[in-house]
Formats: C-alpha cells, structure tokens, sequence
C-alpha cells in the first residue's frame, strides 16, 4: 500500500467519525421525526460544512422518501456511503439510530409516570409546534428546489388532494407519481421530451454515480480540499514533491 492509498485509508476514517458526530448531534436534538431532520441535516451538510451540494442532497432526500424504512435512516446511509464509503455509512446509520433507541428505552422507564405532569405535558406541546415548523420549512424547500415546472406543480397539488382529501394510500401516490414522470416525456411530443430530460431536478450524475458504481473513487469532501493530511486545494495529488529517479 502506498503513501496516497494510506492517507485516503486515514481521511476515510476520520471522515466517517465526523458523520457520527453530525448525525449523532441531529438525532439527538431534533424531535419530530426524519422529516423534522431534513432542514437540520441539509444545514450541516450542505451550509455549514459544504460535504454535499443542494443537488445532491435533494436526490437523498427524494430516493429515501422513495425507499422502504426510516427516512433519516435512509439518507443517512447515502451520505455517509457518499462522503467516507461503507464505513461512512455505517457510522451515520449507527448515530441516528443510537437517540431513537436511548430515547425509547427512557420513555417506557419514565413516560407513564410524568406523562400527566404539567411540566412535561407542556414541554412535549413545544416540541410538536417546533417540530411542526420544520417539516413545513422542509415543504417550502423541496417546493422551491424541485417543482420548477408546470407538470410538477400539477402532479404536487393532485398528490396534496388525493392523500389529504380522498386519503389515497401514499404507496399508490408516489408510484403513480413515479410512472407519470416516465411517461410524460414520451406522451408530450419531442420538445417537451427534451426540456423533461434537461431538468435540473433531475438525479445528478454523482448520485447516480453513487447509486450505480459502488468501486467509484470517493470524493472525502471537507478533508483533502482543504489540504489535510498531505492534499492540495487543487486535487489529490500529495502536497510533497517526489523526488525524481536518476
């Protein structure tokens, strides 16, 4: 193993401790449920550290709401997987999980003693407004980023009507939303095929590259571009010169 292979070794371990930490802190101090996460999660990944970008994290969000299981759980393990591999995603996993299973085994200690409490009927009050607020910040993002044009609005507000008001099974909306979005191209002509398919909100070419090629060179994003251990700005290329063979 060379010197490079080495110190990709090092930055992927220490970028998979960095993803317990952030998901570790969000699952602990974010109550609502993994919607209510999303606003905190896309804070610390995209604002505040700059691991991924606005794109790539609405394709995690919009394949895990797609996908089987817990929505945190889900885009937790695309961004670790993304950011620090197997072992990056594993960590995330681990840290989300570990708030939801202490929080659970305190609640069936204490729960039916306080739950009449005055104190803690007021404060778990709080907690659903907050929570409430983060998951309508949540709706107002993904508006603004992914309905872009006049068929996404239209397939948006038909989904709001049959889930809220004919209580139409979510399964069934989102396949049918699902199938609409592929057929749509192909039923509109050749223009509007080409302006579907040109949509930015399409999945980007590194989540699909993520979701295709698991041998794909992970980017370790916040460690060798800003020049830790060995790497320059300009790529991953070790800073030090090689000395030249005589």
């Amino acid at each position: 193993m060379n010197e490079l292979q080495q110190t990709r070794k090092v930055s992927q371990f220490i970028m998979g401790l960095r993803m317990f930490v952030i998901f570790l802190k969000t699952g602990t101090f974010t109550f609502g449920g993994g919607l209510a996460m999303i606003p905190v999660l896309e804070y610390e990944l995209c604002e505040k550290h700059k691991y991924l970008t606005d794109r790539e994290f609405l394709d995690y969000v919009a394949i895990s709401q797609s996908l089987p299981g817990v929505v945190a759980i889900n885009i937790s393990i695309m961004s670790g997987r993304k950011l620090a591999g197997y072992w990056g995603a594993f960590m995330a996993a681990l840290a989300m999980a570990i708030p939801a299973f202490v929080s659970i085994i305190l609640i069936l200690m204490f729960l039916i003693s306080i739950r009449t409490h005055p104190v803690a009927h007021g404060f778990l009050g709080g907690v659903k407004a907050a929570s409430a607020a983060l998951i309508f910040v949540t709706a107002v993002k993904m508006w603004r980023n992914v309905v872009n044009a006049w068929w996404k609005a239209a397939v948006a507000i038909v989904s709001f009507v049959l889930i809220v008001i004919w209580s139409v099974n979510v399964v069934w909306v989102i396949l049918g939303a699902g199938a609409l979005g592929l057929l749509l191209p192909f039923l509109c002509g050749k223009d509007s095929r080409e302006t579907v398919l040109d949509d930015e909100s399409l999945i980007s070419p590194q989540t699909m590259e993520l979701l295709t090629d698991s041998t794909a060179e992970l980017p370790l994003r916040g460690l060798h571009s800003r020049g830790h251990f060995g790497y320059t700005p300009e790529g991953d290329a070790p800073a030090q010169t090689e000395e030249k063979e005589d």
